[in-house]
Parts: structure tokens; sequence; C-alpha cells
């Protein structure tokens, strides 16, 4: 186990800032459909780049997945986290929006802390703010 506790560093107001996170609830109405209840919140959280991606190459264009890592204490859904009735979280920050794909937990490095993966939504898949 690190001995490393990096939480006075990631609660900074120096190094860290406030992000929003749109979650989404996914509930079925009298009819049968499904409807998102977006619920916002602001915690705050150290963004970083994220890991580099591969070129992507098609016929029509080249380009790479923006993605960004985030470290906070606010306890994120991801893709992959199996959370019944919420879509993956989004994260809004400097005027675009990013789905958390994936999260770990980085307890080891500072009580209640994770690291999340986050890609780049293009415009068409933006989700209502």
């Amino acid at each position: 186990m690190p001995l490393l506790d990096v939480s006075e560093v990631l609660t900074d107001p120096m190094f860290n800032e406030v992000i929003t996170v749109l979650r989404q609830q996914q509930v079925v109405d009298d009819h049968g459909r499904a409807q998102v209840i977006p619920t916002t919140f602001t915690p705050i959280g150290v963004v970083t780049a994220g890991s580099p991606d591969p070129l992507l190459r098609t016929e029509d264009y080249q380009a790479t997945k923006n993605t960004i890592t985030v470290h906070t204490q606010f306890r994120l859904i991801d893709a992959t986290s199996g959370v019944l009735n919420y879509q993956p979280d989004v994260i809004i920050w400097q005027g675009s929006q990013y789905l958390v794909k994936k999260t770990w937990d980085w307890s080891k490095y500072g009580a209640g802390f994770i690291c999340a993966e986050c890609e780049l939504l293009p415009p068409t898949e933006v989700s209502p703010t």
C-alpha cells in the first residue's frame, strides 16, 4: 500500500476547481416510456489531460479522442458500474461535456478519492443540461 496521501494537494483550492456533474436517472413513466431526470452537482476535483489514444483513421477523416482524467471524492457513476436506473455521469468542464467511461478507487492515496477517465461527447450526443 502506498504511503503517500495526496488528499491535501487534491483538496487545495490552488490546485483543484469546481466541476459540474450531470447525473441522469432513468425512470419509466405510466405509459412504459423511459424518461431521463437530470440532476446537477458541483463537487471539486482535479482535471488533467487524459491518456493519449491512438489515431482513429476512417475514409473521411483522422482524429483522436479527446479525454480528461478527473480526481475527486465525489462518487461518479461510470459506464460499467451497473448502478440500476442511472446512465453514466457527464462532466461539464470548460464548456464541453465528457462522458465518464471508467472509474478507479484511489482511496489508498487519500480518503474517498476516485480517478475517472472521461471522453468528450460529440455534439450530437450531448446530454441536456
